[in-house]
């Protein structure tokens, strides 16, 4: 029969055991949670996104605001009159990535993800909309998120990385053609 200390030691570390069994349990669960919350943000940034008047503001961007840059009214209602319907175009754009980059940068969606759900059109829009958005900016320093967002969410789609994580992605055999890159037409 074991003396006392002998049966302390054994209680000690199977005491220890538990306390490290649900430390890992407790970490599990704030991952799950974490998971939840960043879930629940995508899920709002899609419904965000997917608006009839942001695929107008895109459409705007995408078509004639290079054409407008030029255009010295506009040039001014960027600087100070962002009531203007061509001005919230911008400004719609821009501020959901800004948002976006925001959330992102404080770590509330994990860099890797979002960049694969919205790097390819946010370093597109920034693309389009920098120039624009020096003007609105001015002296201030705003949309900073958005750009950084933009830029490095670009090296990541451009990395080795991404690329053969992309390349691992399942394909399906039955489809025409598999084997071969997807092509337009």
């Amino acid at each position: 029969m074991p003396d006392g200390s002998v049966w302390g030691l054994l209680f000690s570390a199977i005491s220890t055991l538990v306390v490290v069994v649900g430390a890992f349990a407790a970490v599990r669960q704030l991952r799950y949670i974490r998971h939840g919350n960043e879930l629940a943000t995508l899920t709002a940034m899609h419904a965000q996104f997917d608006t009839a008047e942001m695929r107008e503001a895109l459409v705007f961007i995408r078509t004639e605001l290079a054409s407008a840059m030029h255009d010295p009214a506009f040039v001014d209602e960027l600087r100070s009159a962002p009531e203007a319907l061509r001005v919230r175009y911008v400004l719609r754009v821009a501020n959901f990535f800004e948002s976006v980059g925001v959330y992102v940068h404080f770590g509330a969606l994990p860099e890797g993800m979002t960049a694969t759900i919205w790097g390819v059109i946010a370093a597109r829009e920034w693309a389009l909309l920098r120039d624009a958005v020096v003007i609105i900016r001015g002296d201030r320093d705003v949309l900073r998120f958005f750009e950084s967002f933009a830029v490095r969410s670009e090296r990541r789609l451009r990395s080795s990385r991404f690329r053969a994580l992309l390349r691992g992605l399942a394909r399906d055999p039955a489809a025409p053609g598999e084997g071969k890159r997807a092509t337009s037409p």
